[in-house]
């Protein structure tokens, strides 16, 4: 390869990733679900011993917590960055360890650059990011960057047993997925090394084992009450199939079905150009996470209907990663063909991003005219979750009242406090247990929303995308005090006193 090309591939890494940012810094609020809940939990953490009306609802947990990683990331942060810089550092750099940890990998299985890194950067906006599992994606990427860096250096001394022990620690804070694909990577390199002896095979797996060996001693004696797993059903084969595409879906599934097609097309081209680098490490597990995924049930509490499809991203990234060797006369036009695609996909998000931030901002001023600092607010949000499609545009709206939270020290309902669970705990967790998310085919008002509960315990009812049996519902029992398109906010008696 020559020596522009060696400087050719870096420089595109670096501009994908640059590129990969671009949506998440042209956008005041990016429009992800559950990350505005994340970053409510985390400001409350950080500001907890400044706000009474914090320490009065909440109690912080204790650190041993796993798929909590990004809290004490954002609660760092937040000791020099406002609120909106420390959403767009820890968005950016989700994105970024992916990318980097694709090209950390293959340069050290490889010793060369592939298409396949670019190539898997296709998958940085996937389904689970637009939710905003932020500890989910931050993982995968803290993983490959974890198993590159457990492959490169041999042999093993203390010192590096000690980072790889590390590493292994954090992915088991950021999300336990992250730690049983490492543990799983690390297991099936040392069963196929047989250059090797047992012993030291052996030995190599102790720092990645070791790194969630004690902290998960830990949590287990601080687990204070069972968690049910709830009803376990198995999709079927042709709900399987369709799921992997879903989680690579957007904002129109026309388009995501051209920019696939324009993927696999590129594929072929990639395989011809470059081949596809034998790595037995990387089929072997490819093939065992894609067993996982068909195999595993969807279990049915909140959270975790997508378990089964955690493995399907990091399994995509392996198996596209030995594709297309940039050694064969043609990787310039090779690299350049697959930084437009990854380019085009990354543009095509900010574009749909722009006009949703907007209605995000719009919302949240909305809330913001009506509402009190310290608020207590009881959020009912009617989105259409049967179509798809809709549902994505819209699931923006369930927790984004919660990016009001470090400018108004609001107290949502829905906030994600839970004893064993997070790093932050309600202290009253009876006045929240009566909070359901209101979902199609909606129930009746009365069924739904019991007034008096709200009224006893919260100040502000926000609704959005009322319907109009709901809309007249809490008009009779609530006074309406400000209304701005599809949001509506209303005070109860409580937030009458105060005032």
């Amino acid at each position: 390869m020559t020596t522009i090309s060696r400087l050719q591939f870096p420089i595109a890494v670096a501009v994908v990733c640059l590129l990969a940012c671009l949506p998440v810094w042209i956008v005041e609020y990016p429009p992800l679900m559950d990350w505005p809940n994340h970053l409510a939990r985390i400001y409350i953490i950080a500001n907890y011993r400044e706000e009474p009306a914090f320490q009065h609802e909440f109690v912080i947990n204790s650190f041993w917590r796993p798929n909590v990683g990004l809290d004490w990331l954002g609660v760092l942060l937040f000791s020099f960055l406002p609120a909106g810089l420390v959403t767009k550092t820890i968005l950016s750099l989700t994105l970024i360890l992916f990318v980097l940890g694709s090209y950390a990998l293959a340069r050290t299985l490889f010793n060369a650059p592939t298409a396949g890194v670019l190539l898997s950067a296709y998958f940085v906006y996937n389904t689970m990011f637009l939710y905003g599992f932020m500890n989910y994606c931050f993982g995968v990427g803290l993983f490959l960057v974890a198993f590159a860096y457990w492959l490169a250096y041999r042999p093993l001394t203390t010192w590096r047993a000690v980072v790889i022990g590390l590493l292994s620690l954090a992915c088991w804070f950021v999300h336990l997925t992250s730690y049983g694909f490492l543990l799983t990577a690390a297991v099936i390199a040392s069963v196929l090394q047989n250059t090797e002896s047992l012993k030291v095979r052996l030995l190599r797996i102790v720092p990645p084992l070791a790194g969630g060996i004690v902290p998960s001693f830990l949590y287990l004696l601080d687990l204070g009450q069972e968690r049910s797993i709830g009803g376990l059903r198995w999709e079927g084969l042709t709900s399987k199939m369709l799921g992997v595409g879903y989680l690579f879906a957007t904002y129109d599934f026309l388009v995501d079905g051209l920019f696939l097609g324009a993927l696999l097309v590129l594929c072929l081209f990639a395989y011809r150009w470059g081949g596809y680098v034998r790595s037995r490490l990387l089929l072997t597990l490819v093939v065992l996470l894609a067993l996982v995924y068909f195999v595993m049930p969807t279990a049915g509490f909140a959270g975790v209907w997508a378990m089964d499809r955690r493995t399907v991203l990091p399994a995509l990234a392996l198996l596209l990663l030995p594709l297309g060797r940039l050694s064969q006369g043609r990787e310039r036009l090779l690299l350049l063909m697959t930084c437009l695609l990854v380019s085009a996909r990354t543009v095509w998000i900010g574009t749909n991003w722009l006009p949703l931030s907007v209605q995000v901002k719009d919302y949240l001023s909305t809330i913001q005219a009506g509402v009190m600092r310290a608020g207590y607010v009881y959020p009912v949000t009617m989105l259409e979750t049967l179509d798809k499609q809709q549902w994505i545009r819209q699931m923006c709206f369930r927790h984004a009242h919660c990016y009001l939270v470090p400018k108004l020290h609001l107290i949502p309902a829905n906030l994600f406090a839970y004893a064993d669970q997070h790093s932050l705990r309600w202290r009253r967790p009876e006045i929240v247990a009566a909070y359901g998310e209101v979902e199609p085919p909606f129930p009746l008002p009365e069924q739904a929303i019991d007034v008096q509960t709200v009224a006893n315990h919260w100040e502000y009812v926000v609704g959005y995308r009322l319907t109009p049996a709901y809309l007249d519902y809490l008009s009779r029992h609530f006074e309406l005090v400000v209304h701005r398109g599809d949001t509506r906010v209303f005070a109860t008696p409580r937030a009458s006193i105060r005032r």
